[in-house]
């Protein structure tokens, strides 16, 4: 009688399990907090009192009115910064509350 299994490496079962267990998300949530004093700079960073990502969605609350307006300009931008630096589409859109 002989075994039959399938090799994976590593990387392809923790893989695997973020997708099966649908926490890559959360985990891109994370990689954009951490990520955030560097595209926005440190002022911006002290600033933003919650980052959420829901669906492609990056919910994101600000402590000054000014500085909410200057990144409702730079949504686009800022979209496009965070997505390169993750390597891939993980924010679609972006909403300063």
């Amino acid at each position: 009688m002989s075994k039959y299994y399938n090799e994976y490496s590593l990387n392809e079962v923790l893989n695997l399990m973020v997708n099966d267990l649908d926490i890559q998300q959360k985990l891109n949530e994370v990689k954009i907090k951490e990520l955030w004093p560097m595209i926005l700079g440190k002022e911006v960073a002290e600033k933003t009192n919650t980052i959420r990502l829901n669906e492609g969605v990056l919910w994101v609350k600000i402590d000054a009115a000014s500085l909410k307006q200057e990144l409702n300009y730079a949504k686009e931008e800022i979209i496009v910064l965070i997505n390169n630096k993750l390597n891939g589409s993980i924010v679609e859109e972006i909403i300063v509350y």
